[in-house]
């Protein structure tokens, strides 16, 4: 045997030598090259290198097939190989058939890749010659022939030595004339949409339909795997001669075929590889290196799967603009396809706004002549990716484009399916890799299809598939398909095809009315940018600029008081504003008001001059705006909540003069000024903007503001506080001041954040606010009678929105007290007491207020963010729903839509159109108008804009820019900077209609076909995360769908390496309640560890104080013996005072009460739920009997067998806070208090304070931080440990409300836990005794020895009782021992700082606000070192020993500062009601779940992860999944009521669900295997991603055949893309384990006779079908 022939055998058993340098290598399938194989091998060495080197050189020089001509020493070798492969019939597949094929296997019977084509005959048709013809082509080709069936988890081609085609024949001619046509139509598109079975179908159809004597209509069907468009025309060509030579009786008219398909397949594999294919590859690499996503904008969001369905839509070029195209591509140096796809892809980039754009595009791939004549699938597919960058000219991009096709000729023999396999792209079932749109100009050699006798037409019907999102495709005149039959056209035609999930068909064909201005723009002109080529049409600039934008109407040309006095005029007594039991009327609220304009204006306020007011939301808040207006002045907000660093900085940048304040706010404004202005400084230069540097905007008349009189007084003077400074303003006359500001005065600045960090000041003016009022009439249409709620704050501009939305129409301003002004049950209540019906609330607000509560609600404004469907839903049913947009710099608001809850989900909901005298205008980045549906920055001009920014002249220019009139020089930077950044100016094909300015959002939006304004995102805050563009409310919208999210956010984290999708998820409390099997879950947690720790041995000698498990929570540490000695006395002594003889003590533990208690009672019952509990206690009970005691191991709520009235006390110590719910708690208590005689008791002890949870998580944290750890860290850590919290912590006011609930409670006891001891059970819990009242002597009488009714009654003698105020009454230890001494009968003392807990509030204090605190955990420790501190409890207990009181201390008012109040009691007086410790005052309609946390959560997070990203899995593409979930008690929200997104804690501190991935069951760990034996791992984690991890289509293929034979199930290929995870698949497995009732037999080896058998009994089949 030579060595060609012992390469040829070493092939035929698909074994693949190649070299590579001097080494030879060798690819074997698994178990073929055999020992003996090897050792030939390797003594043929030498010989079968030189033998490669001299094959791979010949290639090098030239790659042509002369390898397969029989004159060629390669072709000898090649020739044999093939020979020895086809007496197998296992031919490889070509790269582009194996990608088809598995495209084929990845969506099964599909009809994507059917090549359908249709002609009608009209003549007389030969039958007979026409099926022979048919015949005859196939037998020619054996493409036509071939099936792909997969050998050895491989696909190969089966050539079938000869078939018989049928040519079914429908007669169509029984219907009526009129039907036929339609009917064939319909058969005809069935006839495309009808799949093909790659492994056994012929993969050519051909049928014909009858429609009458002389007519009929060819269908044609191919699948792509084994023809392309080229193959079309050769089928045509071939027909027409062989149908001529057959119904002539002419001889065969066709040469012989020189080599077949299957053929080229084998060179292909054979060629392309090693340095051939480096090479090839090298080019791609370099040139798709980084290779962006195309977002095209979509009508409707990307399914998660990529769907098929399409149409199409027509296009043609006229004769002229066709023939200008040719002659410019002549001119230029290149093809009209060049020349084309410059067009097109200007087209995309005008549309996307991408500098960096990648089309496919189709090439014959026919560039040897062997191939030509062959039917069979050559065509490649190049990616073409085009840099548009700097906005060139048309003609130098056609030059980029040029270059790059060049380059793309040059290495297209790599095919498209290999460079995929290469690249790997990020997998993704939405979209095809590499591209989604194809550009093709078929310019393919065909002639026109004729067949003697007959006249053909084609035939139209629907083609229903498309592959891509979109797909251009053009014809040469006398070239491509369209030639077929039609002969010469007279321009470029063609057709584009859609996916209909994507696009409206109204969408498409504004595309290609776009495409032809482009090309009519590029023929006239082609040196202009690109940017600059016209896109719209005059109808469309008339639309998008005028049409949608005539909103000019008239409105008063005054100042906004004048607009209120107007209105006081009108209706003095009606109610202007309201805040608690205080109000006033419109004209008492004008007198006020003037008084203190004319207050101001002595003190030299007048026209611009700028005035701080720093206020409470309060009456004197709108008095002190209005009085600043109609002195002339304009206003300054100055929040007193923000930090000080943003109020100096304000009150810098502003140089106010005058502060109007309030008297407890003074000391913020007092000092710390910075370097201000002093007397005979010079005046800041504040002229230009505050005189209106847009223009000479002074009136005549206007003096400048004499203010020097007010810089020369002391600071301190010039602080005006309303509260006690009105005595001397009440004295002003309170008739109107005479002022000269007009309506282009400023109104007030109002400073909003800078991307720079530092606040810029708006300077709004009266015609902004004026024009407001008149647009709230149109949109809103109020009367006086309304009620609108002033919820924002002062700083904000909504709060102007509030004010003017009143006062325009007469009607009233409701201010909530400041418990009410936080989304939450205080501000509902307040809306229903009020009967309020106006709003405007943030989305993040609405989504918290409960919609059917709040009845009067009726016209509810959104703004300040995007709001979502769920919100329209829920609020625009029975109410007018309005969605506002604007920014401040617009005056509050420029565009409304009223949305309703039926409207459409598609898109997001629409911000409507512009406002009164507003225009809107969406510009590309070159200030060019984009077309429908396209996203651009949104401009806004008209009379609400903004004068600019206060001292900000560079950042006004940037912002406010002039396109129209160049008058008075404005616009002149922005026009120098479009120079510079162009080299010429914007050019802009159109005028825009206005002569004023623009201002520039940083929004985008886009038009919708109605007119309609849709907001797409922030233009600088894109999330792209690996190229994919990511929309985070898609995320979010879905989210939100889920029964179990309450509220989300999703945003992009970025660290140093990385960067992901985050989504902050906020639970639904109730789902956590909805599932029994959690509850079951915490509880057998608890129980397994306990019975773990009881198990242990004591850690001190005596026995019965087993303190085993009680660790400290800041050190980890076990607590101090004496500590819990302490604690344990205390409890004691409290239960055993009331003298109970009959106890029942539900988690008893290791007994530390039981010892103490049960020796003084005649019957002690003690229940556990921990089984090591119980034989601990029975272990003591041995040695020290206690007869009296029973001992049962069981749960909380199991009281069988345990009667009514039979214990006198039960004891609940320390247990409640591991029940899983407070609904778990009341059914306890429940059943406790049944058991409780009349008269006794129940105690429940150690119980964990809600409202000292963030305290005690802050305080615990800051114990365990380094000094360096910043405020940030410790913040996010508390939020998480708030979060994970598995206890139960229960709100004091809990037992309050179960004395409402349940009668047979007297009255409840919440008690401080005793001991000088500081720690978290002294401070952080509590105990509480609800006392059970007494019955009528037929029950059972409590048995206890103490006579709760024997004191004697109150005889007098002693004074009254008294009520104290700690802060308020500046109370001390001395005051209240002197007032003790006096012997009133009680003494009650509210609000006393706690000295436990004062340090760890304040810590938690400064982990919210932020505002003033400390940066890190060591400035803390030395800020709390001066921190005051409160009274220790125990100090109260110390007092009443020496005098004749009893004391209790209470959190019966308990709130987040950990302040208590005490209750002294003369021991002589009668014990009632009224000096008992204060009662809390109980909501009746607050639900049980919201006095405790929520200890489920965690648990519950853990099962809802995996099921949140399953549930997104289903919608959207996995690059789109969040990488992380964190779950959050609330989402952190601004002081305006948004979502404040830097306040989210980074996913790094949160705990990570499920991060171990360690093979969990035997499927798992076999399937864990099967992968790291396939690509090569040591080791793969339930949670590594095939693809991620090295996998690609054929590795996939390869695993669903490993699984096979692993667990004997067939696993559709589909699942390995749809769920790439181990863990993922092994469900899947499972699955089809269970429902699968026989397995697929394994595949087994096949002798070679049995190959033979196979291919015998394929081509039987196959002949016995096509019978």
């Amino acid at each position: 045997m030579t060595s060609i022939e012992f390469l040829a055998y070493l092939r035929s058993l698909d074994i693949q030598l190649f070299v590579k340098g001097e080494s030879l290598r060798c690819n074997a399938p698994e178990g073929v090259l055999s020992p003996q194989l090897r050792a030939k091998i390797v003594d043929r060495k030498s010989e079968l290198i030189a033998l490669l080197h001299q094959a791979n050189a010949q290639i090098d020089r030239s790659p042509q097939l002369v390898r397969i001509s029989r004159d060629a020493e390669g072709g000898m070798l090649f020739d044999h190989a093939s020979q020895t492969l086809r007496d197998h019939r296992s031919l490889p597949l070509s790269f582009a058939q194996q990608r088809l094929w598995f495209l084929d296997r990845l969506v099964p019977n599909n009809p994507f890749y059917n090549i359908p084509f249709s002609v009608r005959l009209q003549g007389k048709l030969d039958y007979v010659a026409l099926k022979q013809a048919f015949g005859a082509i196939v037998d020619r080709h054996e493409a036509l022939r071939t099936n792909f069936v997969k050998l050895d988890g491989q696909p190969v081609q089966i050539v079938a030595q000869k078939v018989n085609l049928s040519l079914p024949v429908v007669d169509l001619r029984h219907l009526p004339p009129n039907e036929r046509q339609l009917t064939a139509e319909q058969i005809a598109t069935e006839e495309a949409q009808q799949p093909f079975n790659l492994a056994t179908d012929l993969l050519l159809r051909v049928k014909l339909l009858q429609l009458d004597a002389a007519e009929y209509v060819l269908l044609l069907n191919l699948h792509h795997i084994v023809a392309d468009g080229w193959s079309l025309g050769v089928l045509v060509r071939e027909l027409g001669l062989l149908y001529t030579a057959k119904s002539e009786s002419k001889p065969y008219p066709l040469a012989e075929l020189p080599i077949q398909y299957a053929d080229f397949a084998y060179w292909q594999r054979q060629w392309l590889q090693g340095q051939v294919l480096e090479s090839q590859l090298s080019y791609w690499r370099s040139h798709l290196a980084d290779l962006p996503i195309l977002n095209l904008p979509t009508d409707r969001t990307r399914p998660a799967v990529q769907t098929y369905r399409g149409a199409t839509q027509s296009l043609k070029l006229s004769k002229t603009l066709t023939q200008s195209l040719e002659a410019f591509s002549q001119q230029a140096g290149v093809t009209l396809f060049m020349t084309l796809l410059a067009a097109f892809q200007t087209l995309l980039h005008r549309y996307t706004g991408q500098e960096d754009i990648a089309v496919g595009s189709p090439i014959a791939n026919r560039n040897h002549s062997q191939l030509e004549p062959l039917i069979g699938f050559f065509v490649n597919s190049l990616v073409l990716r085009v840099d548009l960058s700097n906005n060139p000219t048309f003609r130098e991009l056609l030059e980029r484009v040029r270059q790059v096709t060049l380059g793309a000729y040059a290495h297209q023999d790599l095919p498209f399916e290999k460079l995929v396999e290469e690249l790997h792209p990020e997998r993704d079932l939405s979209r095809n890799p590499l591209f989604q749109v194809v550009f093709a100009l078929q310019n393919a050699p065909m002639q026109p299809l004729e067949l003697p006798g007959l006249m053909l037409n084609p035939l139209k019907f629907d083609v229903s598939t498309t592959r891509f999102d979109l797909e251009l495709h053009l014809w040469e005149c006398d070239r491509g398909l369209n030639n077929l039959w039609e002969g010469s056209v007279d321009g470029l035609s063609g057709f584009v095809a859609y996916n209909t999930d994507l696009f409206d068909a109204s969408t498409i064909a504004r595309m290609l009315a776009h495409f032809q201005a482009l090309l009519e723009g590029i023929v006239t002109n082609p040196d202009t940018r690109i940017a600059n080529l016209p896109l719209l049409s005059a109808a469309e600039y008339h639309q998008l600029l005028v049409a949608w934008n005539q909103t000019s109407c008239d409105y008063p040309d005054l100042c906004i008081h004048q607009l209120f006095q107007a209105q006081a005029a009108r209706m003095p007594d009606a109610t202007a504003v309201v805040l608690a039991d205080e109000q006033l009327t419109y004209q008492e609220l004008d007198r006020r008001a003037n008084q203190l304009a004319h207050y101001l204006q002595q003190l030299g306020v007048s026209s611009e001059s700028l005035v701080g007011i720093c206020l409470d939301r309060s009456l004197e808040m709108v008095i002190g705006i209005l009085g600043i207006w109609k002195a002339g002045g304009a206003y300054i907000p100055l929040d007193p909540n923000y930090p000080s660093d943003r109020l100096k900085f304000m009150l810098d940048d502003t140089q106010v003069a005058i502060v109007l304040t309030q008297s407890s706010l003074a000391p913020l404004l007092k000092g710390g000024w910075g370097d201000r202005t002093e007397p005979g400084n010079e005046e800041p230069e504040l002229a230009p903007l505050l005189k209106g540097g847009w223009g000479n905007r002074t009136e005549p008349g206007n003096e400048e503001p004499e203010l020097a009189p007010v810089f020369q007084e002391s600071w301190g003077d010039r602080l005006i506080c309303l509260d006690t400074d009105w005595k001397t303003i009440a004295t002003y006359d309170d008739e109107t001041p005479n002022s000269n500001v007009t309506a282009n005065n400023l109104a007030y600045v109002i400073y909003t954040s800078g991307s720079t960090g530092k606040p810029k000041g708006v300077l709004v003016e009266h015609r902004g606010l004026c024009n407001v009022v008149h647009a709230q009439i149109q949109v809103f249409k109020l009367q006086p009678k309304n009620r609108i709620l002033q919820f924002s704050s002062l700083s904000f501009d909504a709060s102007v929105f509030e004010m003017l939305l009143a006062f325009g129409v007469g009607a009233s301003l409701y201010i909530p007290p400041k418990t009410a002004r936080l989304p939450g049950a205080e501000l509902v209540q307040f809306l229903q007491d009020k009967a309020i019906d106006t709003t405007i609330l943030p989305p993040a607000v609405l989504a918290i207020l409960p919609a059917a509560e709040l009845p009067t609600l009726q016209t509810v404004i959104s703004g300040g963010e995007a709001v979502k469907h769920e919100i329209v839903q829920q609020w625009a049913v029975g109410r007018r729903f309005f969605n506002a947009y604007g920014p401040t710099e617009a005056t509050i608001w420029a565009t409304v839509a009223q949305l309703s809850a039926t409207g459409n989900n598609d898109n997001k909901p629409s911000i409507g159109r512009p406002i009164s005298n507003t225009q809107i205008y969406l510009l590309d980045s070159h200030l060019q108008p984009v077309p429908i549906g396209i996203v651009g920055e949104l401009y806004i001009s008209g009379d609400g804009l903004a004068r600019g920014y206060l001292n900000r002249p560079q950042l006004t220019d940037e912002r406010f820019v002039c396109l129209g009139s160049r008058e008075q020089g404005v616009g002149t930077s922005w026009e120098q900077g479009a120079r510079e950044s162009n080299n010429q100016p914007p050019i802009t094909n159109y005028q825009l209609p206005i002569t004023d300015r623009l201002y520039k959002t940083g929004d985008l939006a886009r038009y919708l076909p109605d007119g309609n304004l849709e907001f797409v995102d922030r233009i600088d805050n894109q999330v792209k995360i690996r190229g994919f563009r990511i929309e985070l409310g898609e995320i979010e919208t879905l989210l939100l769908q889920h029964p179990t999210v309450r509220e989300t956010v999703a945003i992009a984290h970025e660290n140093a390496t990385d960067k992901r999708i985050v989504a902050y998820i906020v639970l639904n409390r109730d789902s956590t309640q909805e599932l029994p099997n959690l509850q079951d879950e915490q509880v057998k947690q608890w129980q397994n560890l306990y019975d773990q720790t009881y198990h242990q041995p004591a850690t001190n000698n005596d026995a019965t104080f087993n303190i085993i498990g009680w660790n400290s929570s800041y050190t980890n540490r076990p607590i101090p013996k004496e500590q819990m000695q302490q604690w344990v006395s205390d409890r004691t002594q409290q239960i055993l005072s009331l003298q109970p003889q009959r106890v029942l003590e539900i988690g008893c533990g290791t007994g530390l009460l039981l010892f103490q208690i049960a020796p003084h009672c005649t019957q002690y019952w003690g229940t556990d739920f921990s089984s090591a509990s119980i034989e601990y206690i029975e272990q003591q009970l041995a040695t020290q009997p206690l007869p009296q005691v029973k001992l049962l191991q069981r749960m909380a709520t199991n009281f069988e067998g345990l009667e009514a009235n039979s214990f006198d006390a039960v004891i609940l110590n320390s247990i409640v806070q591991y029940f899983p719910s407070i609904d778990y708690l009341l059914q306890v208590l429940e059943q406790a208090i049944h058991t409780v005689a009349p008269g006794g008791f129940v105690f429940i002890g150690d119980v964990r304070s809600l409202p000292l949870l963030s305290a005690f998580h802050a305080a615990v944290q800051l114990e365990r931080a380094d000094n360096t750890a910043s405020r940030e860290h410790l913040q996010q850590q508390v939020q998480t440990a708030i979060f994970q919290e598995t206890e139960l912590a229960i709100d004091p006011a809990f037992f309050h409300a179960l004395k409402q609930h349940w009668e047979r409670i007297s009255h409840i006891q919440v008690q401080l836990t005793r001991g000088r001891y500081c720690n978290e059970l002294t401070q952080f819990r509590y105990n509480v005794i609800l006392h059970i009242e007494a019955d009528p002597p037929s029950l059972p009488p409590y048995q206890g020895r103490l006579e709760k009714s024997s004191c004697p009654p109150y005889q007098g003698g002693l004074g009254g009782s008294s009520q104290l105020n700690w802060t308020q009454d500046n109370v001390n230890l001395a005051q209240v021992r002197q007032q003790l001494a006096e012997k009133p009968a009680a003494l009650s003392i509210t609000k006393i700082p706690n000295a436990r807990v004062v340090g760890a509030v304040k810590t938690a204090q400064w982990l919210v606000e932020g505002t003033q605190a400390p940066k890190t955990a060591g400035k803390m420790r030395e800020a709390l070192e001066q921190v005051t501190s409160g009274i220790e409890p125990e100090d109260w207990w110390d007092l009443v020993a020496e005098l004749p009181y009893t004391v209790d201390v209470s959190w019966s008012n308990a709130d987040n500062t950990g302040c208590y109040d005490v209750t002294f009691q003369h021991q002589s007086a009668t014990k009632n009601s009224a000096i008992l410790p204060f009662q809390e005052q109980v909501n009746l309609t607050r639900p049980w779940k919201t006095y405790a946390n929520d200890p489920l959560q965690t648990q519950f997070a853990r099962h809802l992860i995996p099921q949140l990203r399953s549930y997104l899995e289903q919608s959207l593409p996995q690059y789109a999944i969040p990488s992380a979930f964190v779950v959050l008690e609330a989402l952190p929200l601004t002081p305006n009521g948004k979502v404040n997104r830097r306040a989210l804690p980074a996913p790094d501190t949160i705990q990570r669900w499920g991060t171990d991935d360690t093979p969990r069951s035997p499927i798992e760990q076999k399937l864990a295997n099967i992968w790291a034996e396939l690509l090569g791992l040591k080791r793969v984690g339930i949670h590594d991603n095939f693809f991620q991890l090295g996998g690609h289509s054929l590795l996939a293929t390869q695993l669903t055949s490993r699984i096979r034979d692993a667990f004997g199930v067939e696993l559709p290929l589909r699942n390995v893309f749809e769920s790439p995870q181990v863990a993922q698949l092994a469900k899947a497995i499972a699955h089809l384990q269970s429902n699968q009732p026989q397995q697929t037999p394994q595949i087994v080896p096949l002798s070679r006779a049995a190959h033979r058998r196979l291919r015998s009994s394929l081509n039987r089949d196959t002949e016995e079908g096509d019978r």
